[in-house]
């Protein structure tokens, strides 16, 4: 039957929560919106960006540090290609 008991893994410290299918079913959607919710929130927050490049100490214009940029042009864009390769070299 559907309804059949599972274990469900709480946090430490407590014991083994008994649980039906639509119960896990609450739990997991909870855990995938506070998720979304910290990447949502970590995406938006907007760093201080710097005024010299962290790699090669480059000047970075004022609108990009405005943005947050961290990096000059060339390291960026070389960020960027290796996360599109997915982060392989």
């Amino acid at each position: 039957m559907w309804r059949r008991r599972i274990r469900l893994l709480v946090p430490p410290g407590r014991d083994f929560l008994e649980a039906t299918m639509p119960d896990l079913m609450d739990h997991v959607q909870e855990r995938v919106l506070r998720d979304l919710d910290i990447s949502i929130s970590e995406a938006t927050t907007r760093r201080e960006g710097l005024p010299f490049c962290e790699e090669c100490d480059e000047p970075i214009s004022r609108l990009r540090q405005d943005l947050g940029a961290r990096l000059c042009v060339p390291h960026q864009q070389a960020l960027e290609a290796e996360q599109a390769r997915g982060g392989r070299r």
